[in-house]
């Protein structure tokens, strides 16, 4: 709860100003703004400069108008009050001014504002804590109610891992089973390497011979190109400084004619020899104006030369580094094709001889166990027939892939190559098929190393 003074500091404070504050001689006296004064003498104010140190009451503004009222009140009593001689007379007219203020309504109003605060602070408090005590009592419901659930999921995984355990043991055994039959297997599969040797042997000298051929032909599109457009941007240039030279011709013979015609009107006739001497004298003039812009023109046909062979020159720079990029592409794609041909065949292979052999061992462990139980039977071939299932749904997932690939990267070399030099390698288009390529190309060795794990 605020006390007394708090309440009086919000209306009246202390301020430290090294300004002149306006005192009323001391025999005035205060009075409060209900009652009308006696009549008499209205001092004269009189400006005391105080010390930085002294404290000057300070206006602070109000919430209401009615304090507002009460402090401008107690502002006009101490102006209105005789300046103090003293320390002592000084402090007793702000006693004075504080049991003003403190006997108005409107503190006996904030003084009842600032209570029921307290009051309503004090109520917020206690209803905080209650529901603070009931969340807690939840929460501890709640977590208890959360353990027993756990514990009994964690009862049922236990006994659902045990079973699996012995699932396990029992696939362990059958796995000891079946790896005397893939000894059988190595040496086909050993043949089968050497067959893909010899085979990728030959497609990378087929792709060396399409790759060259490629190569030439791509020099030769480019060589006829270049020879194109240099023969369109020269016709264009001479069509282009012909029009310029005739404008210019006319410009120039109008206005001799104009200035001819001027002179021949407006002139005195003139004798032969003067006229002769002058057209000479004008002959000169023209030949060597004609001679200096033939000089200048040259001299501007020679700087349009030399920068057309620097232009050529980076072009050339560019195309070649352009034709190069596209030979080391071409030469990769042709490798990454052929080589995802060997594979996608050596797996389709391998997958046909893996159902081959399974069916032949299926048959031979039969022969071997008609001593054991009938539902053993039905088990084993069971997971015989769901092996060959997986193998043939990996044998066409790895053919999609292979398919895709090839299709993004015809699509690439499309754009690349229709697309006149605006699209290059480092485009976002290209850069985007580029990553998709790569994470197919890297899902297919995945799987061809998944698949010589388990057969070798």
């Amino acid at each position: 709860m605020m006390s007394e003074s708090s309440v009086l500091g919000s209306v009246t404070g202390d301020k430290s100003s090294s300004s002149a504050v306006v005192y009323t001689p001391p025999n005035s006296v205060a009075v409060s703004p209900s009652v009308s004064p006696a009549p008499a003498p209205v001092p004269v104010p009189v400006a005391v400069p105080i010390p930085a140190s002294a404290p000057v009451a300070k206006a602070i503004t109000p919430p209401t108008t009615t304090r507002a009222a009460a402090v401008s009140s107690a502002a006009d009593a101490v102006a209105s009050a005789p300046a103090p001689s003293n320390h002592r007379e000084k402090q007793g007219t702000e006693a004075a001014v504080a049991a003003s203020v403190r006997g108005t309504v409107e503190y006996r109003a904030a003084w009842d504002v600032e209570l029921w605060k307290a009051v309503q602070a004090a109520r917020l408090q206690r209803q905080l804590e209650e529901q603070k005590k009931k969340a807690l009592a939840a929460l501890a419901k709640f977590v208890k109610t959360k353990e027993q659930h756990a514990v009994a999921n964690c009862e049922i995984k236990e006994r659902d891992l045990v079973r699996r355990e012995q699932r396990v043991a029992e696939e362990e055994k059958q796995i000891e089973r079946r790896k005397w039959r893939l000894t059988e297997m190595e040496k086909d599969l050993r043949q089968l390497r050497q067959q893909l040797a010899d085979a990728r042997r030959r497609a990378e000298e087929d792709a060396m011979v399409e790759v060259q051929r490629a190569k030439e032909d791509a020099a030769h599109t480019v060589a006829l190109q270049q020879q194109r457009v240099q023969a369109a941007e020269a016709q264009t240039q001479r069509a282009e400084e012909r029009l310029q030279q005739a404008q210019r011709d006319y410009l120039a013979l109008s206005e001799e004619f104009h200035r001819f015609r001027t002179r021949g009107l407006t002139a005195p006739p003139e004798s032969i020899t003067s006229v002769e001497s002058r057209l000479r004298a004008e002959f000169a003039v023209e030949q060597q104006a004609l001679q200096d812009r033939l000089e200048r023109r040259h001299k501007e046909n020679e700087h349009q030369l030399l920068q057309r062979c620097r232009e050529l020159e980076e072009e050339n720079k560019r195309l070649t580094a352009l034709a190069t990029k596209r030979r080391e592409q071409l030469r990769r794609t042709t490798d990454d094709l052929a080589h995802l041909k060997l594979v996608n065949g050596a797996l389709e292979e391998q997958l046909q001889r893996l159902g081959t052999t399974a069916t032949s061992a299926a048959g031979a462990t039969a022969a071997e166990d008609s001593n054991a139980a009938s539902g053993g039977k039905k088990k084993r071939t069971a997971e015989l027939k769901e092996g060959n299932v997986v193998q043939q749904a990996q044998s066409v997932h790895v053919s999609s892939l292979v398919k895709e690939i090839e299709r993004l990267r015809r699509e690439r070399r499309t754009i690349v190559e229709d697309s006149a030099g605006a699209l290059d390698e480092d485009s976002d288009v290209v850069r985007c098929l580029d990553a998709r390529i790569s994470d197919m190309v890297r899902e297919l060795h995945a799987h061809n190393q998944e698949m010589q794990q388990v057969v070798g």
